[in-house]
């Protein structure tokens, strides 16, 4: 260890010179940007890497073991160091820098494929939300276009026509998730979702009603004290709004919690059944036999007595279609409608015979209780609006 005074040999670990007597002054060499310490001829840092050939003064004496407090690098000193990283150095953070930011995208997907009828309680809308809904609703060119009493006329007719099918047993029941009834199509189209008001902690019970190409059509919000309709149409435009009997159509519709809440829920609970439906469509098949499989007639013995009308008020459109049609399908009738043949060919007292059809038929194959009995469910069905 030699003495910066004058230059002897001293042993290694001398405090002073042994020739003059000077204290020696002990030398360190650190990193200038981490203040690692570092051997004389290092090339780099062997804690942060740093490139220690770009910098030549890595020198910082100590004297006698001084106060760490001058060990100590500053935040000026570092944040000028880092500007020194090489291109390397800064392609690996950024590496680093973008993988994180990948894993949490992937986090984020993995948790968004949760979001299926079984965890349905974890979804929640801000209703300051609606705010934008609104705003976003109103389209002055679709409002040109827009007949709001044509749609919603028509709306109703189609729920009504949902209604009636599913009193008929038309559709298949999934009550299989708690507080959510939901009806679905031999086609696995769903056509009503009944929510309880227990889900999501909403004060009111929830009705949605679909089309199969528009989507949701009609929602319905109510309890004990209020009721709330909407009516949508194509893009998701809120076209009426009801609330407790009093209308609002389109751009006169007021800003209001159930227009948003209730369209958000209707279409989230529609696509993740339709997830759910996807990946395990056993757990939701459609069972012809639910329907068509009874041996049983709709009015008994209607070829052999007067059947009265207080016998149809029990019957919804479908049904009444099936009675009328009982009469013919007895003679063997062949039915082109396939819904109607499907049905029939189901009981075990219908033989189709080819050669009977519309273009053969003749009324005077039926005795007199057939054909009263046949006017009879005509009547009934103009008198309901069915036909």
């Amino acid at each position: 260890m030699k003495c910066s005074n004058c230059g002897y040999d001293n042993d290694s670990g001398s405090l002073f010179c042994a020739n003059c007597g000077k204290k020696i002054e002990i030398i360190k060499y650190r990193c200038s940007c981490c203040g690692n310490e570092i051997g004389k001829d290092d090339l780099f840092c062997g804690s942060c890497g740093y490139n220690l050939s770009k910098k030549e003064n890595h020198l910082e004496s100590r004297v006698n073991n001084k106060s760490q407090h001058n060990n100590k690098i500053q935040p000026n000193d570092i944040l000028k160091s880092l500007t020194n990283l090489d291109k390397k150095k800064k392609r690996i953070i950024s590496i680093i820098f973008i993988a994180i930011i990948a894993i949490g995208i992937v986090c984020k997907l993995m948790y968004k494929e949760t979001d299926s009828l079984d965890n349905y309680d974890n979804l929640y809308y801000e209703e300051s939300e609606y705010k934008k809904f609104f705003k976003d609703n109103y389209n002055e060119v679709t409002a040109q276009d827009l007949d709001v009493d044509q749609s919603v006329k028509d709306i109703k007719k189609d729920c009504k026509k949902i209604k009636n099918d599913i009193s008929n047993k038309r559709y298949h029941l999934d009550n299989s998730h708690e507080n959510l009834e939901i009806y679905v199509s031999k086609d696995g189209d769903i056509k009503e979702i009944k929510v309880n008001k227990d889900k999501k902690s909403q004060e009111c019970d929830r009705e949605y009603y679909y089309d199969d190409y528009i989507g949701l059509i009609y929602a319905r919000a109510y309890n004990d004290e209020h009721e709330y309709e909407m009516y949508y149409t194509y893009d998701d435009i809120l076209i009426r709004y009801i609330k407790d009997g009093d209308s609002y159509d389109y751009k006169k519709i007021p800003e209001n919690k159930w227009s948003y809440f209730t369209l958000e829920e209707g279409k989230d609970l529609y696509e993740m059944y339709h997830d759910d439906y996807d990946e395990d469509s056993d757990d939701y098949s459609y069972n012809d036999e639910d329907d068509y499989s009874s041996t049983d007639y709709i009015l008994l013995n209607s070829d052999e007595r007067y059947i009265d009308k207080s016998e149809l008020s029990s019957l919804g459109q479908w049904q009444l279609r099936l009675a009328r049609n009982e009469i013919y399908a007895r003679y063997g009738y062949s039915f082109e409608d396939e819904e109607l043949r499907r049905y029939f060919l189901n009981k075990s007292w219908y033989e189709e015979d080819s050669s009977i059809n519309k273009d053969t038929w003749s009324d005077d194959c039926l005795n007199e209780y057939e054909k009263a009995n046949r006017n009879l469910i005509v009547s009934y069905e103009e008198e309901m609006g069915y036909r």
